[in-house]
Formats: structure tokens, C-alpha cells, sequence
């Protein structure tokens, strides 16, 4: 054998040191790592031999993960590090410290708070509140707004706060000034009540340059502070100084910019001043003060209008009942004696005028009243052309004469006592289809004039009206109502007289509101009727001395232009409805008026009366 084949053999025998090595490593991984893989393949290995007393070992059942944790092999134990104690007992030392010292500041704060008994308190906030002065308030301003609840009179709840206030804080003298007119405000705040102090004859303007320094409404004010006014000579506190000068606080009920009531108040009786919770109380005070006063409003307009709708339907019924019981009336001398009846038991008038048309002879006849004497009854004769009935014809509503003793009309148709006797020319017209059918005037009241009975009464002239009419109609069986109740015929006959005299022409304006029944349904009777007077004042002041006005119905004006062409009188209508329309009258109205309106010349037209009559349709 040679050399080749030896170290062949060699190799497949030893295999050589590398492949050794391989083999060492296998066998060394497939050795268990760790004291815990050890045991438990020791463990297999006893439990497969035979020998029996091996299985009597105790069966040690070891968690994976708690080995696993310990296994020094896989885990390596960590080193700890040394502890320094002097360090901790540094700090604990420091935090008994503190701690002693923050209990010791505490007690000997508290022992101060319980020795201390001054009214003026100057602790912190959190110890203030506690004191036992603000919290008696507190608790007294629930039993202070369960007693203003149950006020409902205005000038009471006044005279309620005046007594709560010294009541709580001891005042020695107050003076209260309100509005008198509450809810509706007037310019004046009125002296009310006082307590410990005398009456006064004076009240505080609304104007008073005080209210420019005193603006809140919850704040309370100290007199001696609102050095402006005490020197202003405008301002009552200066006028007044006498009295003003008793006086410490001042305290306003105001509600944005409404003054209710003012009220003074002087200094305790107590102790020199007042401190600062007695302040905090009157604020507060204040507030609720201020609520209820509000509710008041609220209930005083309720309370209004349920006056209101029961006077009305009170007075209501009592129309009907009128009516009803003149349905069956066929006498003048009937209506009479229940239109007396009825305005003095029910309206409280005690002398008044019944006049209505005389249509045979064109005036108008006092045809009775009450406390009018026989002279008047006899002597009252106004023509259908006079100023008053000219003035009566355009009302649509209850209207007092101003200056009615120096009333020509007047003078002319009573009799000097009777003048002395009036107090008031209240005139309700009796209007029927446009014509003035008659007038009723108010001349004395048994108490002050109630601006609720001007509806109910121009109801009531709106149905007389109709039934004077056929009562006039069935005595008189051949009336012509036109002809004798209205001043157009006596205005167009002077015109045209006048013209042939000076050789000139003149033009009659016939001019109507085409859409005035419209009108009439979405606006109020009152608002129609200062339109119209808006108009006819305009119309006025468009005219000359020699020309005329006529409103021949509610909506229909006859306007007689002298010395004016038909050309002309069309130039002076375009600019007069321009004017009209310029004033912005019917700005909240749903519906604006719409005009109309012929011109008709003399002579070109018509030269004679009947002509224009028939043209004007009258």
C-alpha cells in the first residue's frame, strides 16, 4: 500500500480535526443550556428507566417563565447601587419643618379671626365672606322679596322699601321720591314718603344735571362724592342744600333709561357710617327692587287692558240696549228724551246740545238738551253756510272746540248764561252718506272728560245719524238732501255773480280719493281723519284770497280757482297732487291713495248755475 491510499484510509477513520470539531459542536448544542434544561433532561432520563424507585420522586412542576427569569445564564443579575441615607434624611428633616410651620400660622390666624370684633373687616376674601353681619343679610333678603310680592300698588312697594331699609341697616332719616305716573313715566319724580324726616314741597327733574353723574342703576353713591352737582346752581341738590345737606347715600332705581324712584338716606343710627357689607346690601336690594318693579309694569298694563275691554263691553251693551230700544221709535221727541237719558246716567254729562237739520229752510235747529235754556232753544238758528258747520261737515271724529266763548257761531246761537254755564264744546258730528244730518255738543261733565267714551260715542253718532235721517225723511216726504247740505250751490252762485260783474273767468276742481273705501278698511278712522285735515291744510295753502274750498263728502273736494283758465287750473293740480304726495301720508299704509278729477271753466263750460250742478253731479 503506498503512501496515497494510507492517508486516504486515515481520513475516513479520523476524519481529520475539522470534522471532529463539527461533530463536538453538534453534539454540544444538542447538550441542554442552563441549570433548568439540565434538570429536566435529567428528569426524562430517570423517568424511562426502570427502576422503581425512581418514581417515587416528588414531582417538582416548575414554571417556565419564573426559571427563565432567575436563570442567571440567560439573565444576568443586576448590580445595585449603594443608597445614600444621609440624603434622605435631608429631606424628610426639611418636610417636618415646613409642615410645623405651616400648622403654627394656621392656628395663630385663627386665633386672630376669633379675638377680633371690629365692624370694619380688613381679612382676606375667604374670612370675609363668613362674617356674621353680611351673612344676616343675605338671609334677610329672602324674607324681603316674599314680603315685595305681595305689594301691587306702586307708591306702597315705595313706602315698603323706605321701612326694609331702616329696618336692616338702622337708618336714621329717608326720604323717598318716585314717578307717580308709573308705568307710564313723566319728567318729574314726585316726593312720596319720608321717615324721621319732615315733608317737602319740592320734586326732582328727570333734567337735573345730578342724573348726568349718577348713570347706574345699581351702584350706590355717597352725596358728598358728586361734588359737580352740589356746586351746580342749575341742579335742585344746590337749590336745596338745606335739606339735601342731612343726607348720606343716595340710592336710584333706574332700569335702562327709566328713573323709577329717589331715594335718600341719612347715616345709621348705630355706628358712624355705613361699612361695607351695609353697602353690599343696598346693592343687592337694589336688584330685587328692581325686579319687581318690572312685574309691576307688567301687571299694571295687564290690569289696563282688561279695564279697557270690560269699559268697552260694558259700554257696548249699553249702546245695543239704546238701539234696540229706539227701533220702535218714530218720534224726534222720543229719540230725545233716551239720547238725555242715556248721556247723563251713563257718560256723566250734565248739559249738552242736540241740534239737527232744518232741510225746508237750510239751518240748523237746537232741538233740545239738557240744561239748555228756552232762550237758546229759540234763539239757536245756524245756517248751513256758516264757519262752524263748515267745520263740524269735515270731522270724522269726536272733536273739542278750542276757545269757544269767542266763537262767533256760538255767541250768536246762546244765550249769554248758557256760555257762562259751558265748561266744553265737545262736538260728535251725525254724519249720514256724506251729509251732516245734525251734531251733538258736550258742554258740562260730572267728571273729567274720558278719552274712552270718544269711541263708543262716535258709535253712537254713526247710528243716530242714520236713524235722524229717516225720521227727517219720513216728516219731511220731499227732502232733497244735496241741495240744502252743502255750501257748493251758495259758493258756485257768488262765483259766477262775481265774474259777470268783473268780465273774468274762473274753474271748479272736482277732486276725489278713488280708492278711499279701500283705505278706509286697513287704516284706522282716527288716522284717515288727520290725513284728510293734512290735505285740506295743504289745499289751503294753495289758495287765495278770492278762491274757495269745498269738501263736498269725506274723500270729495270741490276747489273754486278764480281768475284762473282750465289750463291753468290744471298746471295748480298737477303741482297741488305733487305736494301731497311729497308729505308721505299714507307711509304705513298698506295702500296709497289714488286721485281723480274733472275741471270745468266758466263760461267755456258752463255759464249758469244749473250747468255746473249738473256737471259736478250735485
Amino acid at each position: 500500500m503506498g503512501l496515497f491510499e494510507k492517508a486516504l484510509s486515515f481520513q475516513k477513520e479520523k476524519k481529520g480535526l475539522y470534522y471532529k470539531l463539527l461533530e463536538y459542536k453538534k453534539k454540544w448544542e444538542e447538550e441542554p443550556k442552563g441549570l433548568f434544561f439540565k434538570a429536566k433532561k435529567f428528569r426524562e432520563q430517570l423517568q424511562e428507566t426502570s427502576n422503581q424507585l425512581l418514581h417515587n420522586l416528588p414531582d417538582y412542576k416548575i414554571e417556565l417563565q419564573a426559571q427563565k427569569e432567575k436563570d442567571p445564564e440567560l439573565y444576568p443579575i443586576e448590580v445595585e447601587t449603594k443608597q445614600d441615607f444621609f440624603e434622605d434624611w435631608e429631606k424628610e428633616a426639611k418636610h417636618e419643618i415646613q409642615k410645623t410651620q405651616s400648622k403654627e400660622q394656621s392656628q395663630e390666624l385663627e386665633r386672630k379671626f376669633l379675638e377680633d370684633d371690629s365692624e370694619i373687616l380688613t381679612l382676606p376674601e375667604e374670612i370675609h365672606i363668613a362674617s356674621q353681619k353680611r351673612i344676616d343679610y343675605y338671609l334677610a333678603i329672602f324674607d324681603i322679596n316674599d314680603e315685595l310680592q305681595q305689594i301691587d300698588d306702586f307708591e306702597e312697594f315705595l313706602e315698603n322699601l323706605g321701612f326694609l331699609i331702616q329696618e336692616q341697616l338702622g337708618t336714621r332719616m329717608i326720604l323717598i321720591f318716585g314717578n307717580k305716573d308709573f308705568p307710564e313715566l313723566n319728567q318729574n319724580l314726585e316726593f312720596i314718603f319720608e321717615i324721621g324726616y319732615k315733608p317737602v314741597n319740592f320734586s326732582i327733574p328727570l333734567n337735573d344735571p345730578i342724573f348726568n353723574e349718577v348713570t347706574s342703576s345699581n351702584e350706590v353713591y355717597y352725596i358728598s362724592h358728586l361734588e359737580k352737582t352740589l356746586k351746580d346752581q342749575k341742579s335742585i341738590f344746590y337749590r336745596q342744600n338745606e335739606i339735601f345737606k342731612d343726607f348720606s347715600i343716595i340710592l336710584l332705581l333706574k332700569q335702562n333709561q327709566e328713573i323709577y324712584s329717589f331715594i335718600l338716606l341719612s347715616k345709621p343710627l348705630d355706628q358712624p357710617d355705613y361699612v361695607l357689607d351695609d353697602l353690599e346690601f343696598l346693592r343687592v336690594f337694589n336688584k330685587i327692587s328692581l325686579s319687581r318693579i318690572e312685574q309691576l309694569k307688567k301687571q299694571y298694563k295687564l290690569q289696563k287692558e282688561i279695564r279697557e275691554i270690560k269699559t268697552f263691553n260694558q259700554y257696548s251693551n249699553i249702546l245695543f240696549n239704546f238701539i234696540l230700544e229706539c227701533s220702535n221709535k218714530k218720534k224726534m221727541v222720543e229719540i230725545s228724551d233716551l239720547l238725555q237719558n242715556l248721556l247723563n246716567t251713563h257718560f256723566g254729562i250734565t248739559m249738552f246740545s242736540f241740534c239737527v237739520i232744518e232741510p225746508n229752510y237750510g239751518y240748523y235747529k237746537l232741538f233740545s238738551g239738557e240744561n239748555i235754556s228756552l232762550e237758546s232753544i229759540e234763539k239757536f238758528h245756524l245756517d248751513v253756510n256758516s264757519d262752524l258747520i263748515s267745520l263740524i261737515s269735515n270731522l270724522t271724529s269726536v272733536h273739542p272746540l278750542e276757545n269757544f266763548k269767542s266763537y262767533q257761531d256760538v255767541v250768536d246761537n246762546y244765550s249769554e248764561t248758557d256760555i257762562s254755564l259751558m265748561q266744553h264744546f265737545i262736538i260728535i258730528p251725525m254724519v249720514h252718506l256724506n251729509w251732516l244730518v245734525g251734531f251733538i255738543a258736550i258742554h258740562k261733565l260730572k267728571e273729567k272728560w274720558n278719552s274712552d267714551y270718544e269711541k263708543i260715542l262716535l258709535y253712537l253718532s254713526i247710528y243716530l245719524a242714520t236713524l235722524v235721517t229717516n225720521l227727517i225723511i219720513n216728516e219731511e216726504k220731499e227732502l232733497i238732501f244735496r241741495d240744502t247740505f252743502s255750501p257748493v250751490r251758495k259758493k258756485i252762485e257768488l262765483a259766477i255773480q262775481k265774474a259777470e260783474e268783473i268780465q273774468t273767468n274762473f274753474s271748479v276742481i272736482d277732486i276725489k280719493i278713488k280708492n278711499f273705501k279701500k283705505l278706509l278698511s286697513t287704516n284706522s278712522i282716527s288716522k284717515l281723519d288727520q290725513i284728510l285735515r293734512k290735505i285740506i291744510e295743504v289745499i289751503n295753502g294753495t289758495l287765495y284770497k278770492q278762491d274757495s274750498l269745498i269738501r263736498l263728502a269725506q274723500a270729495r273736494f270741490i276747489i273754486i280757482l278764480f281768475n284762473k283758465s282750465k289750463e291753468e287750473s290744471q298746471i295748480y293740480l298737477k303741482k297741488l297732487i305733487a305736494k301731497i304726495n311729497e308729505l308721505n301720508l299714507y307711509y304705513d299704509s298698506p295702500i296709497q291713495a289714488s286721485y281723480s278729477y274733472e275741471i270745468f271753466s266758466y263760461p267755456k263750460d258752463a255759464d249758469n248755475l244749473k250747468k255746473f250742478l249738473a256737471l259736478i253731479e250735485f
